[in-house]
């Protein structure tokens, strides 16, 4: 049985050492996500029994916890950034990036996969596009000190990433048949999932708008989780709606059109918005916290010395970073550092490689090759938040003005 207020003590000391794994990375720039994944490591040898966890039994728990800070992060991602006019060049290279990056780097990890494990290309795809999709989960919280051009263009970018790709896969291992049926099968799915995610919206801001107790936000939460997880059984990228919802809430004046203004007055939402953003923030800290600790406890950290496992992900990685290279080269006119190095793997990776079908697995492709590109990916991100990158924006995963760090590691 499982001991109720050993477990209360355990959860509320992953969240303090999760804050001080914030301050730590203000100071040396290790992502605090790698911390969170060695503590998990850590916890994997300790001793669970003593208070009713039996061996594996919180791994369980891994695909609950990445959906919920997948949906956190990406709102999360929305409601952070702020569209005007003179960003239109920003968001259509960053979208061009985040397609370009993933498109090719997919198809160039499958021709590996197919040619070192003798498979399918199909089989191969299946496993490349998760190791093509940029973590936000990891990005996100890291670029906060950076300057506002860079920063915005890597959430914008990552977030893309996450949504293109999590649409690219669901799209490949669902549907089937000639190439002519598939690509009807995509465009019939991409305008259902516009449409419903218009719809959405504006119902979630006419709920914020007309709402008036005190109790709302964990409300409007529910219901936006409750249509993603209703959208994830039809089959339909939902994800889009968690996305469009968070930035039309950073930026109602500008998707109020016409007469929507009569029905939806923007009064009424933005004197929300600020303490929305705030419950997504914390929100998204408690889901990233628990499921990378989690993850953490579900490795086996001596397979990764295998050779065959550091060959071909030192394949992998090369690739990674090479396709990278290219594509920043032609999106970004300026220097491409540290956006280079910023490339992570992470939750959406393992999402989609655990949900890789059957019929499109392959047995020698062990676990541990995508375990390490996640960590050596996650040590090249380190190594890009340590690179000179100015002092403009807020101290880096805490949210605070410069001004603020030293008050904040007191």
């Amino acid at each position: 049985m499982i001991d109720p207020y050993a477990l209360l003590i355990g959860v509320s000391l992953l969240v303090v050492f999760s804050y001080l794994f914030n301050v730590v990375a203000t100071v040396s720039k290790i992502p605090s996500v790698l911390l969170l994944i060695l503590t998990g490591i850590v916890l994997r040898t300790a001793d669970l029994s003593s208070i009713g966890l039996a061996q594996g039994q919180l791994e369980k728990l891994l695909p609950f916890l990445g959906q919920l800070g997948l949906v956190m992060i990406v709102l999360e991602g929305g409601m952070d950034l702020k569209i005007t006019a003179d960003k239109r060049s920003l968001i259509l290279r960053s979208l061009g990036a985040a397609a370009s990056i993933l498109l090719f780097t997919a198809l160039a990890i499958a021709f590996t996969v197919a040619y070192f494990f003798k498979a399918e290309f199909s089989s191969a795809m299946a496993y490349a596009i998760p190791l093509s999709v940029v973590s936000s989960a990891m990005v996100i919280p890291s670029v906060a000190r950076m300057p506002e051009s860079k920063r915005e263009f890597l959430i914008y970018e990552c977030t893309f990433s996450d949504i293109l790709g999590i649409m690219f896969f669901n799209f490949f291992v669902g549907a089937e048949g000639p190439t002519t049926s598939v690509a009807v099968y995509v465009f019939v799915n991409l305008i259902f999932t516009l449409l419903i995610a218009v719809v959405a919206c504006y119902s979630l801001l006419y709920l914020t708008a007309k709402i008036r107790t005190q109790i709302k936000l964990f409300l409007i939460l529910a219901l936006l989780f409750l249509i993603y997880g209703i959208g994830k059984k039809l089959h339909i990228s939902s994800l889009v709606i968690v996305f469009a919802f968070g930035l039309i809430l950073n930026n109602i004046g500008l998707f109020m059109w016409g007469g929507l203004k009569k029905y939806i007055p923007t009064q009424g939402i933005e004197t929300v918005v600020h303490d929305f953003h705030v419950l997504t923030a914390e929100t998204a800290f408690l889901a990233r916290t628990f499921f990378f600790v989690v993850f953490g406890m579900s490795i086996d950290l001596p397979t990764l010395a295998d050779v065959k496992v550091v060959a071909i992900g030192g394949m992998i990685i090369v690739i990674l970073y090479s396709v990278r290279f290219v594509n920043l080269k032609f999106f970004l006119k300026t220097s491409i550092m540290p956006e280079l190095l910023l490339s992570p793997r992470g939750l959406i990776t393992i999402l989609l490689y655990y949900s890789i079908p059957e019929n499109y697995k392959i047995s020698q492709f062990g676990d541990s090759i995508m375990l390490f590109v996640i960590f050596v990916s996650a040590v090249m991100m380190m190594i890009g938040a340590m690179s000179p990158v100015g002092k403009e924006g807020r101290s880096l995963e805490l949210g605070l003005n410069p001004a603020d760090d030293e008050a904040a590691l007191r």
